[in-house]
């Protein structure tokens, strides 16, 4: 209900501008329409690539269950408000009933938000950087990069503590999380400990660290692919580094809890920025209204879809979870 209030007020005024500018265009190519649905298709895979390498082996959930928990928890994050954290937080229930466990679970959906936020700023530090090569930046450019490079700093720099400096951490999150009710100071202290150790065994394995990264790298490219496609379908004839910045650029503005999913906030940044960027105004509406078809509307269906199977499967399994992990260790007795 609130996505499509969110909707009618942010997207209406915007159906009879696109309209307009359909009467305008001619020509439409399907095929790059085509290759927007399958890079956002791809995205969402890439995304959950990201969650099942997170997981130790020995707790990882085949890859279709992840698949599926994933969906419902995009889906939730696309139709509620504060959507993000509602779908991190169903994301990690899911994952955890699948096998992963509350810690393993817990672990692998924060780590993957904020490898994201990291990732996501390496591309806009990229674009800008061959736009002050290339160009003149925009002061609004910079700043953005600044904040942004204020948050990777804060993230590494948690990261490093809590592989180097523990304690200091443990002490930290003593002080801050002891003033919630029903939080006590020895469980809050183990839980860090716990997440110190994951967060070390993830720095000691350099090789899942770059798959992580690359994959997490994937989710944003595939998602950038499906604009550029869906703006070519329509005459798009723009360079790939300023559409990279402004794709960036509006990214970090999505994330902001302004509205449901960005919904209308990406829309109305995001069409200027093309625009003024060279883009013609039929252009830029249609192909920014043809990605958010596939980057907001299509998980919403997905979600569903996934949460249908995933009751189906539990009324089958009579109300129980049955984990089905991608990798069984041996029983200790066979291992002697």
């Amino acid at each position: 209900m609130v996505t499509v209030v969110a909707a009618g007020f942010y997207l209406v005024p915007k159906a009879g501008e696109a309209l307009r500018a359909a009467r305008g265009l001619s020509g439409v190519k399907p095929g790059w329409i085509a290759l927007a649905l399958a890079a956002e298709l791809a995205s969402l895979l890439a995304f959950s690539a990201v969650t099942y390498l997170l997981v130790e082996p020995d707790r990882r959930p085949v890859f279709r269950r992840v698949v599926r928990a994933d969906l419902v928890s995009i889906g939730l994050s696309h139709a509620v408000p504060a959507g993000s954290a509602a779908g991190t937080v169903l994301g990690y229930k899911l994952l955890a009933d699948e096998g992963a466990g509350s810690l393993q679970a817990g672990f692998a959906k924060v780590t993957q938000s904020l490898i994201s936020v990291v990732v996501l700023q390496w591309l806009l530090w990229g674009a800008l950087a061959m736009v002050v090569i290339f160009g003149r930046p925009t002061a609004p450019y910079v700043v953005l990069a600044g904040v942004g490079a204020a948050a990777v700093l804060g993230i590494l720099a948690l990261a490093w503590l809590l592989v180097r400096r523990e304690p200091i951490v443990e002490r930290m999150a003593v002080k801050v999380f002891s003033a919630f009710p029903r939080l006590n100071a020895n469980g809050i202290a183990r839980n860090v400990r716990r997440l110190s150790k994951r967060v070390s065994r993830l720095a000691q394995r350099p090789a899942t660290l770059a798959w992580v990264s690359t994959w997490s790298l994937g989710n944003w490219v595939f998602d950038g692919l499906a604009l550029w496609a869906s703006l070519r379908a329509f005459g798009y004839t723009g360079g790939l580094i300023e559409l990279t910045l402004a794709f960036s650029v509006v990214q970090i503005v999505a994330s902001l809890p302004i509205s449901v999913g960005g919904l209308g906030i990406v829309e109305a940044s995001l069409v200027p920025l093309l625009i003024g960027l060279g883009t013609g105004s039929s252009v830029a509406v249609l192909g920014v209204l043809t990605w958010r078809l596939f980057n907001y509307w299509l998980p919403l269906p997905m979600g569903v879809a996934a949460y249908l199977l995933i009751v189906a499967e539990r009324r089958r399994n009579g109300g129980s979870v049955r984990p089905a992990l991608a990798y069984r260790p041996e029983p200790e007795s066979a291992r002697r």
